[in-house]
């Protein structure tokens, strides 16, 4: 079971406990106005523990950010404990978000009832993500009510009528919720299936048996079992021969009934402006006999303006709840959890942090440290026992010879001395390392552009050999200052927010960011290269990092030949698919050039040609050959290689091969393997479909299968070398490190890459593998796909480590990239991939899992392309089994 992530009500101790207005029993709706001051004045007078957000607030994704983050401020302004944000979003017919505003919908309940549990917790997941985006903390979800089909009030708002698998979908849908943070809310207890009328506008009473009554109730039972602090909310109805003749919301014999079976939950009521509770006309008296049958939070819709603001005034003058005040800012005081609205995993955390300095020295550090809790108190957990959570990672990590100086940053006499002690003792430390932590003007603005500025003019003057480290939030105001700060020895990490992941990645980066320099390739080349007439494949990714600076290797080796006075000299380059500069689309007939600036042709070798011709070759004493590929055997660099490596073995022309890390080198060799009679320049190494090597052991292999004749190099040389720098350690630094550059022009992040081997066999088919968008081979689709059913169905199935969300999208003409993409012009549904965990993805059986799931779906639409008279999905594949296997006879 997760652990529920729930929200605490903080900033009350026992000397001030009696003064908090007793608006902290409420979840509120907001009154009607856009005004923020309106609203602001509103939550200064309502003060409620949180806000029930309805349709209008939640039509508008940003919007909807900006009202939460407001009201969050502004409670934390006014010193109020910060706020539940919660709505109603079931799925189906009750899901507050509109479906404009960036908003997307998920499922009924009854429709998920249909599927496989796990469809549950992943609509539960999805609505999750977008609830975490805005800053929605609790989610009034899932219903454990029966199924009725005479119940029209319910009716597709229930899962099942097998109170198991009402359980089973429902614990799993709430856990989707708790993988994003949100809080679930269990309802209706005991379960309105019971009930054919509704509880908003009628009083309720329901007969039942003891028998039938436990039937109903049993998904609850199970859920106060499983779980350790659950949230309930229960219905008005009243259960007359199973209670006391009073709604549910008022009833201390249903409170004793949950709290029997788990004395940790919370419970809530439904909303009080319902006809179903109002057996008398004062609400707040129902209120308060609510709050003592030991029910912990009122849900309250004001009809009118003012109403709320009324009831709790009336609530204030009625003395006698202080105990119970005392009991509830105890309980949550003591069993809910805070939860951060900005909630990241680490490995988000891995992917948000941008920067990385190979090879920094982190040892011997002087650390300023910010003390956030001066600024903003909830943020406790940073400083504990004069020791920052920062400072305590980095030494855990094996960080030696660590000082920190703690400084309150409204503190002018305290910035001085921190100041003072740096221009004393800066001679003695490696690093300074700044959290500048800037949270908005008027909290220390002038005191961090002092602090910083002193330091700028400290790193300007003579400490070349120190380096002074930023890690900011990224917030404008900082941003304009660091631009002045021109220094190489400066070096900033931009966070965007402030959590114990994105520190972590700081201190993973700070301690562990070794990597060879890439001018020893260079220097190895050049080594390998003298005296020599040589040629060079390569293309757009061949790029060295040199001093800091990325250069082009044609230019680096043509630079380098200038400037010998023997006979080193660049005789010709080849280009492999998507030519030399890489802005051809995949297919384009490249073709050759006689001259360039680099003072000799380029010769294609995806036009007319596809190896290099005996002509090309004349008069070269070495061929070098840098391609980085993407893991894959159908990557026509790959069989590029393969053929280049044949031709210099006809020619007795010795190789260099530039050796790089594979990008997916996590996944090891896996998907189906090529067979004879099915080679093609997609395929021409005979190795599984994802290789699990680097291209310079392709290259060993490839070579060592020629036959020996055909490998005869020149005597006195090596007829294949490798130029290889990186150990399999160096990997993930190596890719942390932003040395990942485009292939090719349709995989231009790491994230394309990672779905390239899932969705490169859509290729094969005419549906849209996203080319002609902004996320090719990320996203998938065609004009008569369902994208939420295609999505139901593929999630539905359980594959490991990937969740597909339904899109929309339009391929265009794109030059260089998709010149005539599929479905030009049209609008397709499909589904988006996000891959959340590598290590469990296969990408080879996902793929085929998609196709499968595709012409299930639509027999009639889906088909195989042919390229040279055969399925080019055979040549992806390197077999014909997939075909077989999607196409019956």
């Amino acid at each position: 079971m997760f652990k529920k992530l729930f929200f605490i009500i903080l900033l009350f101790n026992l000397n001030n406990l009696f003064s908090v207005n007793f608006g902290q029993f409420f979840i509120l709706t907001l009154p009607n106005t856009d005004s923020h001051e309106k609203l602001g004045i509103w939550l200064e007078e309502t003060q409620p523990a949180g806000i029930m957000l309805l349709t209008q607030h939640v039509q508008n994704r940003d919007k909807t950010k900006k009202l939460i983050n407001f009201l969050q401020d502004k409670a934390q302004e006014l010193k109020i404990p910060k706020l539940i944000v919660a709505t109603d979003w079931e799925g189906g017919i009750v899901s507050r978000p509109g479906e404009q505003g960036g908003f997307f919908s998920v499922p009924a309940p009854k429709n998920l009832g249909e599927q496989e549990r796990t469809y549950s917790f992943l609509t539960g997941k999805l609505i999750g993500q977008q609830m975490r985006d805005v800053g929605i903390n609790m989610n009034f979800a899932p219903s454990l009510d029966l199924f009725d089909p005479d119940n029209y009030v319910l009716g597709s708002r229930t899962f099942s009528s097998d109170p198991k698998k009402v359980f089973e979908c429902a614990l799993s849908f709430a856990a989707g919720l708790e993988s994003e943070g949100i809080i679930p809310v269990y309802k209706h207890f005991p379960g309105l299936g019971l009930g054919g009328l509704d509880t908003h506008l009628n009083q309720v009473e329901v007969k039942t048996s003891k028998e039938n009554f436990k039937k109903h109730v049993s998904p609850f039972v199970e859920v106060l079992k499983n779980e350790n602090n659950p949230c309930i909310m229960a219905t008005h109805a009243k259960f007359i021969n199973i209670f006391e003749n009073l709604p549910t919301t008022l009833s201390p014999e249903a409170v004793k009934y949950i709290k029997n079976k788990n004395k940790n939950s919370l419970l809530i009521t439904d909303d009080f402006f319902m006809k179903g509770v109002q057996i008398k006309d004062d609400i707040a008296q129902l209120v308060l006999d609510s709050l003592n049958a030991g029910f912990d939070l009122i849900i309250y819709s004001a009809q009118k303006a003012g109403q709320e603001i009324e009831l709790i005034n009336n609530l204030n003058k009625k003395l006698i709840l202080n105990n119970k005040l005392n009991n509830i800012i105890n309980f949550k005081n003591n069993n809910l959890k805070n939860f951060n609205k900005n909630f990241i995993s680490q490995y988000l955390a891995s992917k948000t942090v941008k920067e990385f300095y190979e090879n920094l020295d982190i040892n011997n550090s002087l650390l300023i440290t910010v003390d956030i809790t001066k600024i903003r108190p909830y943020q406790d957990w940073f400083i504990k026992k004069n020791k920052s959570y920062f400072a305590k990672k980095l030494k855990k990590s094996g960080a030696k010879n660590i000082k920190e100086l703690i400084f309150d940053a409204k503190d002018k006499e305290c910035v001085n001395k921190v100041l003072d002690f740096i221009n004393k003792n800066k001679s003695n430390y490696k690093n300074i390392i700044l959290s500048t932590f800037f949270y908005g003007q008027g909290v220390w603005d002038k005191t961090q552009e002092d602090i910083l500025k002193n330091l700028q003019e400290i790193f300007s003057e003579n400490l070349i050999n120190n380096n002074l480290i930023l890690i900011s939030l990224a917030h404008p105001y900082e941003q304009n200052i660091f631009n002045n700060l021109k220094n190489n020895n400066i070096k900033i990490f931009n966070l965007g927010s402030f959590s114990k992941p994105l520190l972590n990645e700081v201190v993973n980066r700070l301690t562990d960011n070794k990597l060879p320099e890439q001018d020893l390739i260079f220097k190895n080349l050049k080594d390998k290269l003298e005296n020599k007439k040589f040629g060079l494949l390569c293309h757009n990714a061949s790029y060295l990092n040199i001093n800091n600076k990325k250069l082009f290797l044609p230019d680096l080796l043509y630079k380098f030949t200038q400037e010998q006075k023997d006979n080193t000299k660049l005789v010709a380059l080849f280009s492999p698919e998507h030519g030399l500069m890489g802005n051809l689309d995949a297919f384009a007939f490249v073709k050759s050039q006689d001259n360039s600036k680099w003072g000799c042709p380029i010769y294609s070798l995806h036009g007319e040609h596809k190896s290099p011709t005996k002509e090309m070759l004349e008069g070269l004493d070495v061929f070098v050959i840098d391609l980085h590929e993407v893991g894959l055997r159908v990557y026509t660099y790959l069989s590029t290689l393969k053929l280049c490596l044949d031709s210099c073995a006809q020619n007795n022309i010795p190789v260099i091969v530039i050796n790089y890390p594979n990008p997916i080198y996590f996944w090891p060799p896996q998907g189906p393997e090529l067979q004879k009679g099915f080679e093609s320049l997609v395929g021409k190494i005979y190795t599984k479909f994802i290789h699990g090597q680097n291209i310079g052991e392709i290259a060993l292999s490839s070579r060592a299968s020629l036959p020996a004749e055909a490998t005869r190099a020149k005597a006195g040389t090596r007829d294949l070398d490798i130029i290889n720098i990186y150990k399999k350690t160096d990997y993930l630094n190596y890719f942390k490190a932003n040395n990942y550059l485009p292939a090719s022009p349709n995989l231009a992040t790491l994230e394309a890459v990672y779905c390239y081997p899932i969705t490169v066999f859509i290729e094969g088919t005419n549906y849209s593998e996203g080319r002609g968008t902004g996320y090719p081979f990320q996203q998938i689709g065609a004009p008569w796909v369902d994208g939420k059913k295609l999505a139901k169905v593929l999630n539905s199935k359980k594959l490991p480590g990937i969740y597909f969300e339904p899109v929309e999208f339009v391929p265009v003409s794109i030059n260089g990239r998709a010149s005539v993409p599929k479905h030009k012009g049209k609008i397709c549904q499909g589904v988006f991939l996000h891959l959340y965990d590598l290590n469990k993805v296969k990408p080879a059986d996902t793929g085929k899992i998609i196709l499968e799931t595709l012409f299930n779906l639509y027999p009639e639409k889906s088909q195989l392309i042919k390229f040279g008279g055969k399925n080019f999905l055979d040549k992806l594949v390197g077999n014909d089994s997939w075909s077989n296997f999607l196409v019956k006879p």
